[in-house]
């Protein structure tokens, strides 16, 4: 029950800054965010100390090594990161479609970088903590950065479909202009605004007993499936990804839907019950899962987590909502070491779940 409450209570302390700052770059209201919500995360610190928060490695591993350096996305962070003091857009929902256009300005940079695997790492995450939390609408378009005859190039992608998975919580799926691309269908994590129906939804199904998300799923695979299905129908399966509550409910797509799955990708997501990592365990050919946990989240931690999985790390300590929100693509040199998945599921959080 005690873990319980810690995660209730992380997820009640992002709840308090969800909030949009003023419009100037620091204003008042903006400085007085970042300071209160920096100060609850030194406290949590002190409640869950980052020795605590840190993950079991593979001995003797060499980590991947990113050294890239984009000073636009410097600056996408600075004005919209979390703790931005300006305009937060990252996990956190805006409705104005406009509000894509720092995010496609990021894109747009990266396609220039020589490091195709940094790159695709930057995307994933952007797209998952920023794009995802988007007012994307049906024929919305954007440009991805994508390996085309072994060069970056941006391909366009336009929003196919947008999936009310439950009281208007989205999953957006996006179709390629290149038939040789793979669709790919984002699912948007959790929605603390207060402000609509679906972002209670969404932290209630954080809060399912049965599994974070796990109910919201199990009443939406139908229409998962039958996307999936119509995405696929020249043969190319599909990439599903998302961010912490968006996260988890790729993975079970994966799990559940592995013929029309080619690849998950989760940042800091919970991880999944123990009954669900039966199904998994049983599966003959199991779905491609990559998870990318960030050094000191503490949201990670939560549940088992099953191959492949990375910790991020810049090797610096953060607290548990840095750590949960912070786009890591932007730190440099960032560490991914990967993670002992036998040693990490038998930790005193996990076993607990």
């Amino acid at each position: 029950m005690r873990l319980r409450g810690l995660f209730f209570s992380l997820m009640m302390t992002l709840a308090s800054f969800s909030l949009e700052a003023g419009e100037n770059p620091c204003s008042e209201e903006g400085e007085s965010r970042v300071k209160s919500l920096m100060q609850w995360d030194e406290a949590m610190s002190w409640v869950v100390p980052f020795s605590s928060r840190t993950f079991s490695l593979i001995v003797g591993k060499r980590p991947v090594i990113f050294k890239e350096k984009s000073s636009v996305l410097d600056q996408f962070v600075l004005l919209h990161g979390y703790f931005s003091c300006h305009k937060p857009l990252v996990g956190i929902v805006t409705e104005e479609i406009s509000d894509l256009k720092p995010i496609q300005d990021v894109l747009n940079a990266l396609v220039k970088e020589e490091d195709q695997a940094w790159v695709e790492f930057a995307t994933e995450e952007l797209m998952s903590k920023a794009v995802a939390y988007r007012n994307l609408k049906k024929g919305t378009k954007i440009f991805l950065p994508n390996v085309d005859q072994q060069k970056l190039s941006l391909i366009e992608y336009e929003v196919d479909e947008v999936l009310d998975l439950w009281q208007g919580m989205p999953a957006f799926g996006l179709i390629p202009s290149k038939e040789e691309m793979s669709p790919i269908l984002l699912f948007r994590g959790t929605d603390f605004s207060f402000a609509s129906k679906s972002s209670w939804a969404s932290i209630l199904s954080d809060f399912d007993l049965s599994g974070a998300g796990l109910t919201t799923f199990r009443g939406s695979e139908k229409k998962i499936q039958t996307w999936l299905e119509k995405a696929s129908f020249k043969g190319k399966k599909t990439k599903v990804m998302g961010f912490s509550l968006g996260g988890i409910l790729a993975m079970y797509t994966a799990i559940f839907q592995p013929e029309q799955t080619e690849l998950c990708i989760a940042f800091n997501a919970p991880g999944i019950s123990k009954a669900i990592f039966s199904i998994w365990e049983s599966l003959s050919s199991p779905p491609s899962i990559h998870l990318y946990a960030t050094q000191g989240d503490l949201i990670s931690r939560f549940g088992k987590i099953v191959p492949f999985a990375q910790e991020i790390s810049d090797k610096s300590p953060m607290g548990p909502i840095e750590a949960h929100t912070k786009i890591m693509a932007q730190k440099s040199p960032i560490f991914l070491f990967q993670i002992d998945v036998e040693k990490e599921n038998k930790a005193r959080f996990r076993a607990s779940l």
